[in-house]
């Protein structure tokens, strides 16, 4: 009778003991879960002050541009109020920012020039970068424009 209370009263700690160390590792992943979602809730919060498009597009002033020669495209966001001061960088194929070419942009439009020292199709992509606090949000451009030789 003895050894099967002492059995039980083991099997019992045991069980207990499993529980209590499942507990503790659901609590963990909660905690970790609700820092998250604060952070997520912050973004969320933090790109709506931001309140543009994410989708930078390009008008070209003209059909066709020359070699050589300067050319002027228009880039906007869909929106058409200012922002807070965001930068244009170029950016490579893969859409990795390069070199910055203008800074402290407040309106939601800019005008890029350009010079096209090759014939054909020119791509050109750009990566608007807004900085928020903290936050940093990218937000790419792309236009192909045609290039000719001049006659």
């Amino acid at each position: 009778m003895k050894q099967s209370i002492l059995i039980l009263t083991f099997i019992l700690l045991f069980i207990t003991s499993c529980s209590d160390n499942k507990m503790r590792q659901l609590n963990e992943k909660i905690s970790i879960l609700e820092k998250e979602n604060l952070l997520l809730k912050d973004s969320i919060k933090n790109l709506s002050k931001i309140d543009l498009e994410t989708r930078l597009f390009g008008i070209p002033s003209k059909e066709y541009f020359n070699l050589n020669e300067e050319g002027e495209i228009f880039f906007s966001f869909l929106k058409t109020k200012e922002t807070i001061p965001y930068n244009i960088y170029e950016a490579n194929e893969n859409f990795k920012k390069g070199k910055l070419l203008y800074s402290n942009i407040t309106k939601t439009e800019f005008i890029h020039k350009f010079t096209p020292t090759k014939s054909g199709i020119k791509k050109i992509k750009l990566i608007a970068e807004i900085r928020n606090g903290k936050y940093i949000t990218e937000i790419p451009g792309y236009i192909s424009v045609n290039v000719k030789k001049l006659k």
